[in-house]
């Protein structure tokens, strides 16, 4: 009976405030989340004295200190929206919680145009010893929502991604606002397998991007579709709509590109992309290439080497020239670009005119096609050498463009470097 009038009296004597002083979890939560969203405001409305107080004050909230940053974009992204606090847990006798932090965003703002780059909910862990403190953080991103159906087509998949990106990239220039343009790209996203489904498909969504800068495709058609369980290649054909192409092609066309498809969980999504039609470019090229090395090699002639003398040097170069531009005007030019560089290894370019003669001494060839030629005086004086050389022109009509005579003479210079003869300058008549 004493017991209970003591327990009574106890009652009424200790103050309330001190039965009710006890902080909540979520109490700790708000308070911190009130001072965490003070310190990003644009830093001109806050002194630099402000700032560190409050960032001190923000980090006495955390068990360790170092941990104090994990949230700080989080915050930062969310400051300025609502939140609630949603108690997860509760457990060892009180002294170890888990609460979720909600933020609502703004529609418009960029935090709800890309939910699945910026999260806006986390989970704070929190331990009691004398007062709650915050020990850990994880933000909860969310899944990005397909701008397709569930278990949508293929033909839909491919239309949905051509519309989201042809949006980005529009015949007329045009910019979508910087929101709905994270928003659409985050769309596009959610089209691409996250990882690699084979060596064969990697994941190559930038490639397709930049097809649609360059070419802008407006109507599309699927050509080809094969499909095999949960794999599938589409081969498409789409209109250019850039202007910039269309004026440098001289009219309109089309490009085809192939698109590798994978199936999972019930959804398609695309896996590889190709340009059809730059791989079947680059063959042409590829071909055209090799078919140019060959020429090249059947064409060489080679350069005397310290055996040789000047007069031999310039035989050599004279039948190098000519296999490029050989006798007659109907005979197929050379590329001057590949003439020039098969004849650098007969001169000695270590100046701006000797280069510039050596560009110049292919004219002879190229515009007169000598049938054959004589070096009619060769004057040598210890290490270099002067030249006239005769060519006997081999186009009738250039006859007539020189003054009637059948021959053009030029002037070679020559040196003799580490014992082998290399020419150094040009000079041909007028």
């Amino acid at each position: 009976m004493r017991l209970l009038v003591l327990f009574i009296t106890l009652a009424f004597l200790i103050p309330a405030s001190v039965v009710s002083a006890e902080v909540s979890p979520k109490q700790v939560l708000k308070q911190y989340f009130a001072i965490s969203s003070k310190l990003f405001p644009p830093q001109l409305e806050m002194s630099i004295d402000e700032r560190v107080s409050l960032t001190k004050k923000r980090e006495a909230f955390w068990h360790k200190k170092r941990n104090s940053n994990k949230d700080f974009l989080f915050i930062k992204q969310n400051a300025k929206f609502p939140f609630t606090i949603k108690e997860l847990t509760v457990e060892d006798e009180g002294h170890v919680a888990s609460m979720e932090v909600i933020f609502t965003p703004d529609k418009g703002s960029l935090v709800a145009a890309a939910p699945m780059y910026m999260a806006t909910s986390g989970i704070y862990e929190m331990r009691r010893d004398e007062e709650w403190k915050l020990v850990a953080f994880k933000k909860i991103i969310t899944k990005q929502k397909r701008p397709v159906g569930p278990s949508a087509s293929i033909e839909d998949v491919l239309s949905g991604h051509h519309d989201l990106l042809a949006s980005i990239y529009p015949p007329d220039k045009s910019k979508l606002p910087q929101n709905e343009l994270i928003s659409t790209r985050a769309k596009i996203s959610t089209l691409w397998v996250k990882k690699r489904a084979s060596a064969s498909q990697m994941r190559t969504d930038k490639v397709p991007s930049f097809f649609y800068d360059v070419y802008k495709p407006t109507v599309w058609k699927i050509l080809d579709l094969n499909e095999d369980g949960n794999s599938a290649v589409a081969r498409i054909e789409m209109a250019v709509g850039s202007e910039n192409q269309i004026r440098l092609n001289r009219g309109g066309f089309t490009r085809q590109v192939e698109y590798s498809l994978v199936r999972k969980d019930g959804e398609w999504y695309m896996s590889a992309f190709q340009d059809i039609t730059a791989l079947a470019e680059g063959k042409v090229r590829e071909e055209a290439d090799q078919q140019a090395a060959v020429k090249k090699q059947k064409l060489a002639v080679a350069a005397p080497g310290q055996d040789g003398g000047g007069r031999e040097m310039l035989d050599a170069y004279f039948k190098q020239l000519q296999n490029y531009y050989p006798p007659g005007s109907n005979a197929p030019p050379g590329n001057p670009m590949i003439v020039a560089d098969e004849t650098q290894k007969f001169w000695k370019m270590d100046n701006r005119k000797a280069r510039s003669s050596h560009a110049r001494s292919m004219s002879i060839f190229m515009l007169f096609r000598p049938t054959d030629w004589t070096v009619k005086d060769f004057s040598q004086s210890g290490d270099t050498a002067t030249a006239r050389v005769s060519f006997t022109i081999g186009v009738k009509r250039m006859i007539k463009l020189n003054k009637g005579s059948p021959t053009k003479s030029a002037n070679y210079t020559l040196k003799q470097v580490a014992g082998k003869w290399l020419i150094t300058g040009f000079d041909a008549d007028r």
